[in-house]
């Protein structure tokens, strides 16, 4: 019996031995099975040194430098996957790694990812009058966009409320030419694009209104009026360069703008008594003396204040020593310039820049022509003056009997003067419409400057 029982638990230990061995042999087959059927293996938001199925490790980079998880999904991102004993790709719609092929129980796989450097393309600058406008396209992983301007290629200002895509620049100055470079960084690198424009010039006629201030100097510092061209016993000397401010009276048609002299010349001008035949010329010699106000381009035609540039033909015989003529209408031609004057101003007094109010000349038609009763044709020039209380005069006429200019017959003693006395001179300029405007804003502190 004792020996049966011997037998049986011999039996019971190598039966035992035999089960275990039998279910070791099939958990290894089965393990080498799973291994064997396990040839695929991804990854979804796996960390580095993560053993997942058949002890596959992870190890990731970021431009060279070790990470411990994939950077934030992004297409441009250039990803690598490098696995021993297997093959590595990366899904970048569900950012994991793919690993398959696999030949052992032991893979190690590196994932590397590279930042591709910024991108910078379609540049495109316009501009208006004192703003420039940079449309581009800046691209790239963590990409930032700088912009810099000035008027050299030293730039000197940095634009803000840049974005990826544009870049606005103001208060810049008109008709000047900009240098701006656009960079696009992220920390690849960078990437700069370079260009010049030229803001667009404030034309005179499009910019200004009636009553503007402009600032001009005329380029003659000196003017000798000839006696031959006055009739007065000596000549006479002006400096046009003293009336540097103007003021917009008219803007015509054409585009161009007609602007008065803010201030009356600080000399008096004479014309001669008696008969002189320069008396013809009243207005031609006022019109030359204008035309020394001229400031080199900038004004294209002048003028005496109140000539309309017309001339009167009278076609009735008139008597030898009739200075109005039948036939010939009252002078009114320096009414225009009056109205305008008075719309500005309030009034039609000229004062020099000192401030003392004086009279001036006013110009009007330019003669009138007519016919005497024997037949033979006379010039006889109207000229008025304004007075220094801005009244206008009663016209002075030099008749055929070459007589001196009528005073004007106002019953006032202090407006009955001669020529030979002297007025100021106030010139009206027009300056054409292409004109651009530099700088200013049409105030008297700040004038336009015109270029």
């Amino acid at each position: 019996m004792k020996r049966f029982n011997k037998v049986n638990k011999k039996r019971k230990v190598i039966i035992s031995f035999l089960v275990i061995t039998l279910v070791g042999l099939v958990l290894i087959e089965g393990s080498y099975a799973f291994f064997q059927r396990q040839t695929e293996v991804r990854f979804i938001n796996a960390k580095v040194g993560q053993f997942v199925a058949n002890d596959i490790e992870l190890a990731m980079k970021l431009d060279g430098k070790d990470v411990s998880a994939p950077p934030t999904k992004n297409s441009l991102y250039q990803v690598a996957v490098n696995c021993d004993n297997a093959t590595g790709t990366w899904d970048k719609d569900k950012w994991g790694a793919l690993v398959t092929n696999i030949k052992t129980n032991k893979v190690k796989c590196e994932v590397n990812f590279t930042t591709p450097g910024a991108t910078l393309t379609n540049v495109t600058a316009t501009s208006e009058k004192t703003t420039i406008n940079l449309t581009y396209t800046a691209g790239g992983i963590g990409t930032s966009t700088t912009c810099a301007y000035g008027k050299t290629n030293s730039y000197g200002t940095t634009a803000s409320g840049v974005t990826n895509s544009k870049c606005s620049i103001s208060g810049l100055s008109v008709d000047t030419t900009y240098y701006y470079k656009v960079c696009a960084k992220n920390t690849t690198g960078q990437i700069c694009k370079e260009g010049t424009i030229k803001t667009k010039a404030l034309k005179l006629a499009d910019n200004v209104k009636i009553g503007d201030y402009i600032s001009m100097t005329p380029t003659s510092t000196s003017y000798t009026i000839s006696k031959d061209l006055t009739g007065y016993s000596r000549d006479q000397t002006i400096n046009p360069s003293e009336l540097k401010l103007w003021r917009i009276i008219r803007k015509n048609l054409d585009g161009s703008i007609d602007v008065v002299s803010e201030y009356a010349s600080s000399n008096k001008i004479s014309f001669g008594s008696g008969c002189s035949a320069k008396y013809e010329l009243y207005i031609d010699t006022l019109n030359e003396i204008s035309k020394r106000y001229l400031t080199g381009t900038l004004a294209i035609d002048s003028r005496v204040l109140g000539y309309d540039g017309g001339m009167e033909v009278c076609t009735e015989k008139g008597s030898t020593t009739d200075h109005l003529y039948p036939g010939c209408p009252e002078d009114e031609g320096y009414l225009t310039d009056k109205k305008l004057l008075e719309e500005v101003y309030g009034s039609f007094i000229s004062r020099t820049e000192a401030g003392a109010v004086v009279g001036v000349y006013l110009g009007s038609r330019e003669v009138k022509m007519h016919t005497t009763n024997t037949g033979a044709k006379r010039y006889s020039p109207y000229l008025r003056v304004v007075h220094d209380d801005g009244e206008v005069g009663e016209p002075l006429v030099n008749g055929y009997s070459c007589s001196a200019f009528k005073s004007d017959s106002t019953s006032s003693s202090n407006k009955k003067r001669s020529l030979t006395q002297g007025y100021h001179f106030r010139p009206v300029l027009v300056i054409g419409g292409e004109t651009v405007l530099a700088s200013g804003d049409g105030s008297s502190s700040s004038p336009y400057v015109l270029k």
